[in-house]
């Protein structure tokens, strides 16, 4: 069937016959390119979609042609031009490498706008590339206009993470992190993931502890966004490589992320480790909570002994009886005692409303509070989620290297400062 016909059929009434178009034009390979962008630039919704994913789908294109493309006028085939480049890896770097140029909006002939959007796409499809543009980021870094040196070591970090910088840029970057650390106060944490903390001041003593190396000084702003990025992000060994240790607040250190890839939250080695550790210190406890579902977890140990694990969603690994800072609360797993329709008529999203709603049954009805992992964290710890300026600290944190990140090295990715 001719190409143009295969285009019509992009539009058939049934499915079987659209999905019949996306293939046959995926198969015909360079005779479908031209004609697809074509589609892809004129727009509407009926076609555009399929003319989308056949265009990704294309048998035994170069990718010199979608790297051609990814310079087109319109942005919906420059986005599928370089969506299908991030997803070829380091196959695209050779071609990847002649895009550079579009990281810098006034070197090339459109309205600076549609350059900025583009260089937000170009850079996140090198991302997706990896570290094999690294070498030629560097070239551009050295000669590109002032203005734009500071997006392209940006882009470095993304694609190759620290040790992609030169140690000039890296100098840079760490005297612009003493310099915020003079000033900067707590803020309140974002807590999804799991953490543990240590009632010492000693931070050498908590690294060595862990196994950690190579310790960065970092403000709290960094350190809390780099464990962000690495519970929500994807990638082989992105949430095992490093840890951030924190400063000393109120007599706690506090390590978020992984810091060792081996230890499994339900494994028995948390309370091992938790164990040896508080016959170190005193007390040491991991804690374990979403942003995303309803898992709450925690582990105490007290003078050696691990007296209390509970995870939400390990039944089986559950130890050791109540524990004092969940006394008059119900657990997780234990009914509330709301109504069904406690929160009817509000928005899932107006979470000021529901909580509003919530207080007031559980002062209305006598409820006990729910014991969740922030809770528990404050009346055994320090809780991250209410840090605030007024919170005392002592000392500055570290961004260190697991035993993972050693033999891999970090992951890549900007981070907050």
């Amino acid at each position: 069937m001719e190409i143009d016909a295969l285009l019509v059929r992009l539009t058939a009434p049934d499915d079987d016959s659209r999905q019949a178009a996306v293939d046959a034009l995926a198969a015909a390979g360079e005779a479908a390119f031209d004609p697809l962008v074509r589609v892809i630039a004129q727009g509407g919704p009926a076609a555009t979609w399929r003319a989308e994913r056949a265009f990704h789908l294309l048998a035994d294109v170069p990718l010199t042609r979608y790297a051609a493309v990814a310079r087109h006028p319109s942005p919906a085939v420059r986005r599928c031009a370089l969506w299908k480049l991030a997803m070829s890896g380091d196959a695209a770097v050779p071609v990847a490498e002649g895009l550079v140029p579009l990281l810098f909006p006034d070197a090339e002939d459109t309205a600076e706008d549609t350059a900025a959007d583009t260089r937000k796409l170009v850079r996140s499809t090198f991302e997706h590339i990896g570290p094999g543009l690294v070498p030629a980021l560097r070239r551009a870094r050295r000669t590109a206009p002032g203005r734009h040196r500071r997006f392209l070591v940006e882009t470095l970090v993304a694609v190759g993470g620290w040790d992609a910088l030169d140690t000039a840029d890296q100098a840079v970057v760490r005297r612009l992190i003493a310099v915020k650390r003079l000033t900067e106060e707590p803020a309140r944490t974002h807590v999804c993931g799991s953490w543990y903390a240590v009632r010492t001041t000693d931070q050498s003593a908590v690294l060595a502890a862990f196994g950690l190396s190579d310790p960065m000084p970092v403000t709290m702003r960094l350190g809390q966004s780099a464990w962000n990025r690495d519970t929500h992000g994807s990638g082989e060994h992105r949430g095992c490589s490093r840890a951030y240790v924190s400063p000393a607040f109120s007599g706690w250190t506090l390590v978020f992320g992984r810091p060792l890839r081996h230890v499994e939250p339900s494994d028995r080695a948390v309370r091992e480790l938790c164990a040896r550790l508080s016959a170190e210190h005193g007390a040491a406890h991991w804690y374990g909570q979403s942003c995303g579902d309803d898992w709450n977890a925690w582990c105490l140990a007290e003078d050696g002994e691990a007296v209390r694990y509970y995870d939400l969603h390990q039944r089986d690994a559950w130890f050791g009886g109540p524990h004092p800072a969940e006394a008059g609360r119900y657990l997780p797993h234990e009914d509330s005692g709301l109504p069904e329709d406690w929160a009817e008529g509000i928005a899932l999203t107006d979470t000021d409303a529901l909580r509003a709603r919530l207080t007031r049954l559980e002062q209305e009805l006598g409820l006990p509070e729910p014991c969740h992992t922030a809770g528990i964290a404050g009346r055994t710890s320090v809780d991250p989620a209410s840090f605030g300026p007024d919170t005392p600290f002592t000392g500055h944190g570290v961004l260190a290297l697991t035993s993972c990140g050693r033999e891999h090295g970090g992951p890549p990715g900007v981070l907050e400062i």
